[in-house]
């Protein structure tokens, strides 16, 4: 953008060739008093008759102004949406305003002093107080621009044309890299500060994710609502299995009292007798003892008998059948047990059977019940470690909100001020002081 200097009255020939003619005779007079130049005996001599004449003769010289303009633009122009930039003219023409009071600061003239082009004019070799003096030349301005843009002007005024331009463009250097650059120091210094400061809660974060994991596959969300749901529903199933198992525990013991009562009449069977008359009629049923032993028992009994009603009975005929008939005694009586057992049998069968089923039905009931005990202990260890793992989880979650709660200030104020890093600075040079052609 090129912006025009500001347009300057002609100035006629007698207000310049009076005050010449009368900076001549100052001169003269000063020559002849020792004191040099006009300029410096004005700046020498102040308070002498000879210094007032030559401040009178240094004022009719003729002045210049070059003038350097600074453009100032809206601070969200160009990044944000439409409808959240500044409206027209907020703010902006304040800040221009306190933009060009801080650019008549001492340190942004010192700093302008310091530049090497400046440098060059020694400055001191003029003046006591180059800042004083170069302040005294200065002058800024604020206007509006098109598009709702501001103007600085920076405006340095000296009887030298060269000077003056290359004073404003000091000046406006001066302001650009010590206020402005420096802020853009500033946000960057920062900017590295959260990056740093961002480190510390990310790790924090990270390892209690990483303690939160396991909780979190424990118990399969991170809802509290949902959480308190689940504790709820092991509790409701640990006291439905408890119950159930108490009742097993009962119907055990019931089927255990029968079980010894069942016992216990088949061992008072065991001790009852047998009629013999009731073996009698067993055997007489019996082919073992009706076909085969009692008939023989018989002939053995009868020859034994025909043997020793004999006048001179075989003593060893008489001793082969003792020794049988002793052995068919042996046999029946033997027999008739078995019997008498089978009696027994009989008549305890229906125990019998009862009392294998009451076992049976032991063993299941006992096989259920270590079911219910390890299902209780296994429900109970899961309850509590369910309850574990939720405070475990509702102790963490409160650090985990703090963290991500900080590291969100940071990452927002981080994500700011990479926005107005990476923005145009919103005072940039529009042009520079040029050499004015014309005196004021």
């Amino acid at each position: 953008m090129k912006i025009q200097p500001r347009a300057k009255q002609e100035v006629s020939l007698w207000p310049v060739l009076l005050p010449c003619l009368a900076a001549g005779i100052a001169a003269l007079l000063l020559s002849s008093a020792g004191c040099g130049s006009a300029a410096s005996a004005a700046e020498t001599t102040p308070n002498s008759a000879i210094g007032k004449v030559a401040q009178r003769a240094v004022k009719g010289k003729p002045s210049y102004t070059a003038t350097a303009y600074l453009l100032v633009q809206p601070q969200n122009a160009g990044f944000a949406p439409i409808e959240t930039r500044p409206k027209e003219g907020e703010d902006l023409a304040k800040y221009a305003e306190s933009q060009a009071t801080l650019l008549k600061s001492r340190p942004v003239i010192e700093a302008a002093l310091k530049a090497p082009e400046i440098a060059k004019l020694k400055l001191g070799d003029r003046t006591a107080d180059p800042t004083e003096w170069l302040g005294e030349r200065l002058q800024t301005s604020t206007s509006q621009a098109r598009r709702k843009k501001d103007i600085i002007e920076v405006s340095v005024t000296c009887d030298n044309p060269a000077e003056a331009a290359a004073l404003a463009n000091a000046l406006a250097n001066a302001y650009l890299s010590d206020v402005i650059g420096a802020e853009m120091r500033r946000k960057r210094a920062r900017y590295d500060q959260l990056e740093r400061a961002m480190e510390e809660p990310l790790e924090k974060i990270r390892r209690s994710r990483s303690q939160l994991k396991p909780l979190v596959e424990k118990l399969g969300t991170t809802d509290p609502h949902a959480i308190a749901l689940k504790v709820q529903v092991a509790a409701e199933q640990l006291s439905a299995l408890a119950r159930q198992s108490a009742q097993q525990e009962f119907e055990l013991r019931k089927a255990k009292s029968e079980l010894e009562s069942s016992r216990a009449l088949w061992e008072s069977l065991a001790k009852t007798e047998i009629p013999e008359a009731a073996v009698d009629k067993l055997a007489s049923t019996d082919s073992t003892m009706a076909d085969m032993l009692l008939p023989r028992l018989a002939h053995v009994t009868k020859s034994l008998s025909q043997e020793r009603a004999k006048d001179s009975p075989d003593a060893k005929t008489v001793a082969d059948l003792e020794q049988q008939l002793r052995k068919l005694q042996s046999q029946v009586a033997a027999r008739r047990e078995e019997l008498r057992e089978q009696l027994r049998q009989r008549k305890g069968a229906p125990i019998q059977a009862e009392l294998k089923s009451r076992e049976a039905k032991v063993h299941c009931v006992q096989a259920a019940c270590k079911t219910f005990v390890d299902e209780v202990a296994k429900k109970r260890a899961q309850l509590e470690q369910i309850e574990k793992s939720a405070e475990q989880l509702a102790a963490m979650r409160p650090i985990i909100d703090q963290l991500e709660g900080e590291l969100k200030g940071l990452v927002d104020e981080r994500e700011r001020l990479l926005s107005e890093i990476n923005r145009s600075p919103r005072v940039t040079l529009a042009q520079r002081a040029e050499t004015p052609i014309k005196a004021d």
